[in-house]
């Protein structure tokens, strides 16, 4: 038996610009040391795989603290992998904070929007996922895609909207139900519904481990 953390949707130096500027820095700090708890939590539940389902930063106002402290956070859990999918608030681009910094080896970072994989054979298991390149994504990249080895566990770490008219990755359950993948790790949305099933696949959004006002 494999486990499993997921989360989304941290937006790390999140500027908070309504408030002043002594409670936004208290609420930037807070933020980080939520991602610190999750990370310790992972540790101490001897979790194999973190899934982060999108928007680790708000990439327009990260800082080098930040990303030291992230990478810090990486490199004392070295025997957890951490998958990121990065979502619209912190897509993969030439300038982003994914493509300029140089992560530990157990971070696996989705860099395009084609749907792709990373193999773990030791613990029997595929995760599947895709980058926002940009701030948006008209499409849903697993849309007509399954796993390709169904003696393997497989995940799919995405970030996505099931709202419809939506212009960040739509995603409809239909698609889910069609999918093949063992558990769908879902990011986007803010608030957590818990484990939902389509067919034969769970899915589920993790919802903000923080709130953002």
């Amino acid at each position: 038996m494999i486990k499993l953390l997921h989360c989304a949707d941290i937006h790390l130096d999140s500027p908070f610009t309504s408030e002043n500027v002594v409670k936004s820095e208290i609420r930037r700090n807070e933020l980080r040391n939520t991602f610190i708890s999750i990370v310790s939590y992972a540790k101490q539940n001897h979790a194999d795989i973190v899934l982060i389902a999108g928007d680790v930063f708000d990439s327009d106002f990260v800082t080098k603290e930040t990303v030291d402290m992230l990478l810090n956070e990486f490199e004392n859990a070295p025997y957890c992998k951490f998958i990121i999918s990065p979502g619209n608030h912190d897509p993969y681009t030439n300038n982003s904070v994914y493509n300029r910094v140089i992560f530990p080896d157990n971070v696996y970072i989705f860099n395009n929007d084609v749907l792709s994989y990373f193999t773990f054979d030791e613990i029997d298991v595929n995760v599947y996922g895709y980058a926002f390149t940009k701030t948006e994504l008209n499409h849903n990249p697993f849309n007509g895609h399954q796993p390709h080895d169904t003696d393997m566990i497989n995940i799919l770490c995405a970030h996505g909207d099931l709202t419809s008219g939506t212009k960040t990755a739509p995603i409809t359950k239909s698609e889910i139900r069609n999918s093949g993948f063992d558990y769908i790790a879902l990011g986007h949305i803010h608030n957590s519904n818990g484990i939902m099933q389509e067919g034969d696949v769970k899915y589920a959004y993790s919802g903000c481990p923080e709130g953002r006002d």
